[in-house]
């Protein structure tokens, strides 16, 4: 699995792929997609996980744990310091296409407070036609449901990455979003929308026509 680390204006695709903008302007302080959420900042007695909801979404993220126990979207829970090295959860493919490539985001809404935001990236499969390896490849069909966790190193890459800025034991709250999909005949879920490969178009995909 390859990580890359990131700030919020990380594109939906590599360059040249699609035209699409940042998910976050410079300074916004919220997703474009709608966030599952609680009322109030977090604080060190209390964790919150989000997640961000988007239209025509080919998955659900389910059995969402920490530290072994199940807890839910948007509710707080206690937890100690290492909290994030211990959270899992699965993603159940709901569509008629094999997904062979998950893009992962992790955002630390309390990193803006002190500049722009962090958001940490996971990658899972490969990308059809991609020349390069991101992961050992995955082929999940209708149904199937694959667990997502932080690794031990994938765990030291994201604390040596926010405390960049700030400690980790600060962070109570993080944001999971999943922005983009790949199935295995190259078509492409992004943020709501459906693509495939089309040469004639701008970046080399076309939207495709979902009504």
């Amino acid at each position: 699995m390859n990580k890359q680390l990131q700030l919020v204006c990380k594109p939906l695709f590599i360059a040249g792929v699609l035209a699409l903008t940042c998910l976050f302007l410079v300074g916004a302080k919220s997703w474009s997609g709608n966030r599952v959420s609680t009322q109030g900042k977090g604080n060190a007695h209390g964790k919150v996980i989000e997640k961000e909801n988007f239209p025509n979404t080919p998955f659900e993220l389910v059995d969402l744990k920490a530290t072994g126990k199940a807890v839910k979207f948007g509710e707080k829970f206690d937890d100690d310091e290492d909290w994030l090295k211990k959270i899992n959860f699965k993603l159940k493919n709901n569509s008629d296409k094999p997904i062979v490539y998950v893009l992962v985001y992790l955002h630390f809404p309390e990193t803006e407070f002190t500049g722009m935001g962090m958001t940490f990236e996971l990658q899972y499969g490969q990308r059809p036609g991609a020349k390069i390896v991101t992961g050992k490849p995955i082929l999940l069909t209708k149904g199937d449901v694959s667990s997502i966790t932080l690794s031990d190193s994938d765990y030291d890459e994201l604390k040596r990455f926010v405390e960049n800025r700030q400690s980790l034991s600060s962070i109570s709250k993080v944001v999971i979003n999943i922005p983009t999909v790949y199935f295995a005949d190259g078509t492409v879920w992004s943020g709501g929308v459906l693509y495939q490969p089309d040469s004639t178009a701008p970046g080399g995909m076309r939207a495709i026509n979902n009504n």
